[in-house]
């Protein structure tokens, strides 16, 4: 079983999260190593990541929860209209 609670952690920290940890054992195909090999675009296009875990986390989830909300308000005009 492999969790990484450093990232767990900021999701927390930064969200106030209400979801519960379910740990359960990882498929034998998964990944242990989550970070990515970024050095054949750093060579080819002399590219750097310039966001930070943090900023990157909360953009994502601002863009993710606005994505749900329309789609709320769609799904709730649509029942209005029946």
């Amino acid at each position: 079983m492999y969790f990484d609670f450093r990232k767990n952690d900021v999701l927390f920290y930064l969200y106030s999260s209400q979801s519960k940890i379910v740990f359960r054992t990882l498929p034998k195909d998964d990944h242990q190593q989550r970070l990515p090999d970024i050095s054949l675009v750093r060579e080819i296009l002399d590219w750097e990541p310039h966001v930070s875990l943090e900023k990157g986390l909360d953009r994502t989830i601002t863009y993710y929860r606005g994505r749900l909300t329309v789609a709320a308000e769609q799904d709730t005009g649509a029942r209005a209209n029946v």
